[in-house]
């Protein structure tokens, strides 16, 4: 999906969620968001981004926190 459609359908569809792209933070997390998705899925809510965001860091951290014996 081109990113111009994209942000025209966060524009367009989740207005909530549009001024949260002027934070270079919280933009790249919805960018990160959207391709996981493969650019088809826009976030419903803010917390369903950062529910993605940690979810992934987890999983990718999973060695690291076994080796630490971090649950």
């Amino acid at each position: 999906m081109d990113s111009g459609v994209y942000v025209r359908g966060l524009f367009q569809q989740r207005a909530h969620l549009a001024p949260l792209l002027r934070n270079p933070f919280t933009a790249e997390l919805i960018a990160e968001y959207a391709i996981a998705g493969g650019g088809h899925q826009l976030p419903e809510t803010m917390f369903s981004v950062f529910d993605h965001y940690v979810s992934r860091r987890l999983a990718g951290d999973e060695t690291m926190l076994a080796r630490l014996k971090i649950t």
